[in-house]
């Protein structure tokens, strides 16, 4: 006998076990003093036994938290389980094999109002009537921004500090392409409907009026995530300088946009290190994917290109994270030439994986962007093979936006019909056995 065991009660004598509940202001002080005369020997383990369970798990409870709640299996459904359980079933409704068939085989685009009836976009083109690829595409955002944003309404912290990192990417493409389109001439209401609705911010309209870094800086991003970021490109944005400003030009948003993203890279990964746990192992994974894609495509671009970037400053853009860094990476950065990057990321099967696809490719199939996909999909599919973590919100939001930009493709191929090519999209699904 244990005193932890259930204690014996005299025969005829009920248990006083199915009231005792520790946790219930039922059990009154009163109750547990009659149980201390009625039953001295017993009531004494017994009062033992929940003194210890308790202290147990307190103590269980106390070393997770201090742990961190993020990458804790014990502690993460108390704030963040729901939030998860939300955002897998949103996974759940990804577009199938069976949905993409159906997409393809419509003889119009207004036809695509039928199979899509039957998936999560089933209002979406409801109060919409001249339907092409690009409303569709920007539909699909709108609805995975509406989605997005009801779960950062709910979010507790640290995850709502998590969940505004997804969006500055987002916000960094809106800045660059209005940047892009006032150089270039556009409609600034086209330009606005164009923007991913994920990377929308209050400030965003002044983007017209600024000429350069410092009034970008003084009129937009200031007051913004971004701002931090910018101030570590151009350090002169925050001093009193009396000289002008260089003017934008289409190189130097480039390197705008690519110095951004390394800053917004390293900081991120800095954050998702200090949430550990399962967390920090899957977003650390994804993040240093997406560095060492940034710095191969900055490579290739320079090369292909014959950019006057010189190689000083090509490695000064390279994120300071990924398998590439540091190795690989200055010898990405002496590269003259595509032999000699196929050398330099050669180490690394996934990435000579991808450039044997390119290589081997003919006409109209893989560019080096569309062979960056196929590996990017299977690895925000793979996110969802673990639980409590936050790295499901990242690959959810990149999985959706590329399953709209597979719903625009099929569109636009309906609309210029280039039905020949109508299945040349990479499907979400099929990547599991990539």
């Amino acid at each position: 006998w244990s005193p932890f065991s259930p204690p014996c009660f005299p025969v005829g004598l009920p248990s006083p076990l199915p009231l005792l509940d520790c946790d219930s202001e039922r059990t009154s002080f009163l109750f547990r003093f009659l149980l201390l005369l009625l039953l001295p020997s017993s009531s004494f383990f017994l009062s033992l036994e929940l003194c210890v369970q308790n202290s147990v798990q307190e103590t269980i409870m106390g070393s997770a938290y201090s742990s961190g709640g993020a990458g804790s299996a014990l502690t993460f459904n108390i704030d963040d389980g729901f939030a998860e359980g939300i955002v897998r079933g949103h996974f759940a409704g990804i577009l199938s094999r069976t949905d993409y068939t159906n997409l393809s085989q419509c003889e119009t685009v207004d036809d695509l109002a039928v199979p899509l009836a039957s998936t999560d976009y089933a209002k979406m083109l409801s109060s919409s009537s001249a339907v092409d690829g690009g409303l569709l595409r920007r539909l699909c955002l709108e609805k995975l921004e509406q989605q997005f944003q009801e779960l950062r309404a709910g979010a507790l912290q640290p995850m709502g500090k998590f969940l505004d990192y997804l969006t500055y990417g987002y916000m960094i493409d809106n800045v660059c392409l209005l940047i892009s389109g006032q150089l270039n001439g556009r409609d600034p209401e086209e330009q606005f409907a164009s923007l991913n609705p994920l990377g929308k911010f209050p400030a965003i309209s002044a983007v017209s009026v600024a000429d350069g870094p410092q009034s970008l800086y003084d009129y937009v991003l200031c007051q913004t995530p971004l701002g931090p970021y910018f101030k570590k490109v151009f350090p002169y944005v925050d001093m009193q300088i009396n000289h002008a400003p260089p003017p934008f030009g289409e190189t130097n948003i480039e390197i705008i946009r690519e110095s951004l993203y390394k800053a917004y890279y390293e900081d991120f990964y800095r954050f998702c290190q200090h949430l550990g746990g399962i967390t920090a192992e899957v977003m650390c994974e994804l993040l240093e994917f997406e560095a060492d894609r940034r710095a191969i495509t900055i490579t290739v671009n320079a090369v292909t290109l014959n950019s006057e970037m010189t190689k000083d400053d090509r490695f000064a853009l390279y994120p300071r994270i990924g398998k590439l860094w540091p190795e690989a990476s200055a010898k990405l950065a002496l590269a003259d030439n595509q032999e000699q990057i196929i050398e330099a990321v050669q180490f690394c099967q996934e990435y000579r994986r991808v450039f044997d696809e390119v290589s081997n490719s003919h006409a109209g199939a893989d560019s080096l962007d569309e062979a960056f996909k196929k590996p990017m999909i299977k690895k925000n599919l793979l996110a969802f093979e673990q639980q409590f973590h936050y790295g499901v919100f990242w690959a959810w939001l990149k999985l959706k936006e590329h399953e709209a930009d597979n719903i625009q493709y099929i569109a636009d191929a309906i609309s210029y019909n280039k039905r020949e090519h109508i299945n040349d999209f990479i499907g979400i699904q099929e990547m599991w056995d990539y």
